[in-house]
């Protein structure tokens, strides 16, 4: 009796299951037959345990609706949109993996694209950023957002778009309505993104997000250089109201754009943070702008950042200018070996004559064998841009077994601090000096 309880009850159990199952399949036969009317797609029956099917065409893109089991063997509806793209490059926007291993697929890097709220959710990687710039328009992150927000697995490349969601959540919903819509529109216009260049100005020109704008004005002048248009443009997001926006812009203008960049700086209070003026130093160091040094005089002077003063003293010697030769030296003391270094480093482009005489006796007072070495170029390349009116003066030796030795200089001349050599008279040929023998006792 037990037995046929018990069998009953599975029997009951599995009956249950069937009829759900069946009603699942019913309640899906009716949503799909519904889509396959609405966008004209073929419909094909689930069987008593399958879910139906759909594929076809829409504008051109082929669609297909399917199912799929997730990695933890969970049954997902996938929505596939394929689409003809003339792109070139290749890209990949995911949904980011929480563990972030992810690695970007062949020459691809990531990027960001500067929208907070997109990178935080999603992963792009492609093989040139100007391309992604132009097609991530705030319309497309925007749709993107949403499909993301409507799944647990979304991937888009340049000729496809896949998204999975739990069978539960089309069951019980029109989602899967609107996330095929989205897909699609999505599709049409990364398909049909062609003049990446007017897409990136219209990005610049139309966009309220100041870190989309500052990645734009990166991308369009990486990808397109500069020609009057767009120094037309840098010129005028050069008076936006974001500080990042009117460096970055500056900075592709070469000398107008310095000479600004250093006006921000003599104003001081129009830079709030030091790191931005640790940017517009750097900027000055790679352009080599001669007409920043008071100004950046000005900043040494008055910074006890550490980073800041870094920046200033290797803008130093980048640009090369013997007016800060004297502040350097003063340098030569600074408790912090890092900043002794690049002082010294800097002297080797800027030091005067009278940069000599203290390099040369930080090069025998020290002990750190890296601060030797470096005063000692330094000396060399000062005599080098002096010329041969000093090179007398102090010369350094080859760096054999005695590291750091100086030289004989070619005659002693004032403040000089070589020995002259003493002069030695080599007898003629074929006579020997005479020399006095002593007497034997």
């Amino acid at each position: 009796m037990e037995y046929i309880i018990a069998a009953a009850g599975i029997a009951i159990y599995l009956g249950l299951r069937l009829i759900n199952k069946q009603s699942d399949a019913h309640q899906f036969n009716l949503l799909f037959k519904s889509i396959s009317k609405a966008f004209n797609l073929k419909f094909t029956r689930g069987g008593i345990r399958g879910l139906p099917r759909l594929n076809g065409t829409i504008n051109d893109m082929h669609v297909i609706i399917d199912t799929c089991n997730d990695i933890n063997n969970q049954k997902q509806i996938m929505l596939l949109v394929y689409f003809y793209s003339q792109i070139d490059d290749d890209f990949e926007i995911q949904i980011k993996n929480p563990s972030g291993n992810t690695v970007p697929p062949g020459n691809t890097s990531v990027i960001k694209t500067g929208d907070d709220a997109f990178d935080k959710r999603m992963r792009t990687a492609a093989s040139s950023f100007h391309i992604i710039a132009a097609m991530l328009t705030e319309h497309v992150r925007k749709n993107i957002l949403y499909l993301a927000s409507e799944c647990t697995d979304l991937h888009i490349t340049k000729t496809s778009i896949r998204l999975n969601m739990p069978v539960s959540w089309v069951q019980k919903s029109k989602r899967l309505v609107h996330c095929l819509k989205t897909s699609l529109s999505l599709a049409k216009e990364l398909a049909h993104c062609e003049d990446y260049r007017k897409r990136i100005i219209d990005n610049i020109s139309g966009c309220d997000e100041p870190k989309v704008k500052l990645r734009n004005i990166h991308a369009l002048v990486a990808g397109f250089g500069i020609d009057q248009d767009i120094r037309k443009l840098l010129r005028k997001t050069m008076r936006d109201d974001e500080i990042a926006i009117r460096i970055e812009s500056a900075s592709h203008l070469g000398k107008e754009g310095c000479k600004y960049l250093t006006e921000i700086l003599i104003e001081g209070s129009s830079v709030p943070t030091d790191k931005l003026k640790i940017l517009i130093v750097k900027i000055l160091k790679e352009r080599r702008y001669t007409g920043a040094v008071l100004a950046l005089i000005d900043i040494i002077e008055k910074t006890s950042n550490r980073d800041l003063i870094t920046g200033v003293l290797e803008a130093f010697e980048a640009i090369g200018d013997e007016r800060v030769s004297t502040l350097l030296m003063v340098r030569l003391n600074d408790e912090d070996s890092d900043i002794r270094l690049l002082a010294i480093r800097a002297l080797a482009s800027c030091g005067t004559v009278s940069a000599v005489e203290p390099l040369h006796k930080l090069a025998g007072d020290t002990l750190n064998p890296m601060v030797r070495i470096a005063t000692l170029k330094a000396i060399e390349r000062i005599q080098s841009r002096l010329g041969n009116v000093e090179r007398g003066w102090l010369s350094v030796a080859e760096l054999s077994d005695r590291e750091g030795a100086l030289s004989m200089a070619d005659g002693a001349g004032k403040g000089s601090l070589s020995m002259a050599p003493e002069k030695f008279e080599r007898p003629p040929a074929g006579k020997k000096k005479k020399t006095k023998k002593s007497k034997s006792r």
